[in-house]
């Protein structure tokens, strides 16, 4: 089908399943994209109801059968965003998974200069409780996490410690990995306090409690949101008792479904307002992946369009259990851009399919993650999982998240990334 679109005079090709209500096609400088909803007005010349030209890459919205219906978005990522003023305090970072605390001291410096250089102020990072106690509570070693902090300091940045594991001796009976949940909160509390005591007069005060509670790969035996609500309850007055500067957030939930034990991040966090582990919190840590789409997709099951978007939506939570004053974190995002299965691209995103995207389409998606975040006032913080992949094996997509090759080449997303951070002013936030 083509169409003619109002105020431009582009011919656009667009094409649709049966069952899908919008279409979507190029124009004729093969760079601006057009979603159109269909049912609207039976004529065949159409305004644009979206148009991405994201440095010359195409921000491609397919039209796919089981996709929800376009909706008005108030923060549309457009071609110029709008610098916010230099007083902006959204914060832009990088997160790691442990691999800093395990490098040499020559690697931690090159990959701090890359964020620098990238232009992120923040620092998302691990503290692996069962390694730094694994002897017993009486017991602590520091060293690995200590050079992390010494290391961000001297780059001028600053992080965002993660506090999760369990140590053989704070676990339930019958609970034999680090993932375990605490036995007793107080234990747990106990650590993260000592931890504020020491890294807080070298100015870390913001913290993260745990990560992914909601999934059974992070929480064993089983996701809890009572039990996790009873960690905080614990572990942040203790933190603040500390450090009363110390802001504190809730472990970043995982987008995953209410499938094989685990627990939806909407459903999750709804029962964490009735078990008053919101309240506890100084702001809601979540991971809005959205892959194999950009963030902007609009369908019930992209975990960024889960945080305002969809009928149920974490803002509306939120509302309903009076905390609308708790930001959202984005303490996770970013695509995988290798993997074994279907790669999806800019023009076929595969979905139900594709375990992994084009590193064009990895750079569409970080750039408009970051637009769409400096549009959107209740998003804390971003922070782009990860600066490099982990490894070259292609038997999981796990490898794959970085910015930058396992050699440390940059991929197109790098570049992206650099070029919308200082378009928006990253700023060290508060």
């Amino acid at each position: 089908m083509s169409l003619q679109v109002a105020g431009r005079g582009d011919i656009i090709h667009l094409s649709n399943s049966a069952s899908s209500s919008s279409l979507a096609g190029i124009g004729a400088d093969n760079q601006t994209m057009y979603k159109v909803q269909l049912g609207l007005r039976p004529v065949a010349t159409v305004a644009a109801t979206a148009v991405f030209t994201l440095g010359g890459v195409l921000a491609a919205l397919p039209s796919m059968a089981h996709a929800a219906p376009a909706r008005p978005r108030s923060a549309t990522p457009s071609a110029s965003p709008a610098t916010p003023a230099p007083t902006s305090t959204t914060r832009y970072g990088v997160s790691y998974g442990g691999t800093l605390t395990s490098m040499t001291p020559s690697q931690l410096k090159a990959t701090l200069n890359n964020d620098v250089q990238l232009g992120v102020k923040w620092i998302r990072e691990q503290i692996d409780w069962s390694y730094v106690q694994y002897d017993g509570p009486g017991t602590y070693d520091w060293a690995a996490f200590d050079q992390v902090v010494q290391a961000v300091n001297a780059h001028h940045l600053q992080i965002m410690p993660v506090i999760d594991f369990t140590p053989p001796w704070a676990r339930a009976v019958g609970c034999v990995v680090e993932q375990c949940a605490p036995a007793i909160p107080s234990s747990y509390a106990a650590f993260a306090a000592a931890a504020v005591a020491r890294y807080a007069p070298l100015g870390v005060h913001t913290w993260e409690i745990w990560n992914e509670p909601n999934i059974t790969e992070f929480w064993q035996p089983r996701p809890d949101p009572q039990a996790f609500s009873s960690l905080l309850e614990a572990a942040v007055p203790a933190m603040q008792q500390v450090d009363p500067t110390a802001r504190v957030i809730s472990g970043g939930l995982s987008p995953a479904g209410s499938v094989g034990g685990n627990i939806d991040p909407r459903s999750y966090l709804t029962e964490m307002c009735s078990e008053g582990g919101v309240a506890a919190v100084d702001g809601i840590g979540f991971h809005p992946y959205s892959y194999p789409v950009p963030p902007s997709y609009d369908a019930d099951w992209n975990a960024w369009d889960q945080m305002s978007g969809t009928q149920v939506n974490l803002l509306g939570i939120l509302a309903a259990c009076g905390q609308s004053s708790k930001k959202i974190w984005a303490t996770e995002y970013g695509a995988p851009t290798n993997g074994p299965g279907v790669e999806a691209t800019t023009s076929n995103y595969e979905l139900g399919v594709a375990d992994h995207v084009s590193d064009a389409l990895q750079a569409t998606m970080v750039s408009q993650a970051i637009q769409l975040t400096s549009n959107s006032p209740w998003i804390a913080a971003l922070f782009l999982y990860t600066n490099q992949d982990t490894g070259t094996s292609t038997i999981t997509n796990e490898d794959f998240f970085g910015l930058r090759n396992d050699n440390g080449s940059p991929k197109p997303a790098w570049a992206a990334a650099a070029k919308e951070l200082q378009a928006v002013g990253a700023s060290a936030g508060g």
